[in-house]
């Protein structure tokens, strides 16, 4: 029947803090996510074809050099907001390793975390898109799209549901009729996957031009922002919230 994310407005006011005090958000996307490749093992780097896995201890390291990149006078960052910015990294990591496994997918984590960096929503759409196109040819099928809209799904929704600073862990979502439904981390992880899988069958469904590849229907980024401007955004609406300054930042110019 559908949820809603919602984010309270403390929770709002935190996130700009952070974003600023750290200067993420004037960091551009693809230096983040190459921040997050670079961890990786040599023998993985540069496999696009391949699940390439990132450690806890590797993903904090690139949020060290992303952090170290995005702010030249890093002595001005507290040691409360330091402190702040870890538990919510923390949690996003977590979010992605519902298996609790080893390591997340690198990608996966590298797309959402570019919500917190600076740039326009078409941009950050545009170069997580690149990095699912894991042939290269410009084309994502079903499973990739899935990947893709997990990706910033996930990271939005740990925004808005994890324990930080004095907000306590939410523990409820609202539905499509507005009634407040209890959910624990095994639900979210289950909502986040039916998301976007639901996601995924919208813009497959409606979208124009989609191409057939190895027997699997496929869509280019063109023709994905074509379905989006046309309509598509009254289905996942939350994408827009990938533009910082329309929520977080729309009191800084």
């Amino acid at each position: 029947n559908g949820y809603m994310i919602s984010i309270s407005q403390r929770r709002v006011r935190l996130l700009k803090h952070l974003v600023m005090e750290s200067d993420l958000f004037k960091i551009e996307p693809s230096i983040a996510c190459d921040k997050i490749f670079s961890q990786l093992p040599e023998k993985s780097k540069g496999r696009r074809n391949s699940c390439q896995k990132i450690s806890k201890d590797k993903f904090d390291e690139a949020m060290r050099c992303v952090i170290a990149t995005s702010n030249d006078l890093k002595q001005n960052m507290s040691t409360d907001t330091q402190r702040l910015l870890s538990d919510l990294l923390s949690y996003i990591f977590t979010s992605f390793n519902s298996s609790e496994s080893d390591g997340v997918d690198a990608k996966e984590i590298a797309c959402g975390f570019t919500v917190l960096c600076g740039g326009r929503k078409s941009d950050k759409l545009e170069h997580a898109f690149e990095l699912m196109d894991k042939d290269n040819d410009g084309l994502l099928s079903r499973s990739d799209m899935v990947r893709y809209l997990f990706s910033f799904l996930t990271v939005l929704l740990s925004i808005s549901s994890c324990p930080i600073g004095r907000e306590p862990r939410e523990e409820f979502l609202l539905s499509m009729d507005g009634n407040p439904i209890k959910i624990d981390e095994n639900t979210l992880s289950r909502l986040i996957k039916d998301g976007s899988a639901w996601a995924t069958t919208q813009v497959f469904n409606s979208a124009n031009h989609r191409q057939m590849k190895d027997g699997q229907e496929c869509i280019n980024f063109d023709d994905f922002a074509d379905w989006y401007t046309k309509g598509g955004y009254t289905s996942i609406p939350w994408l827009e919230l990938l533009d910082l300054r329309k929520w977080v930042l729309a009191e800084v110019q």
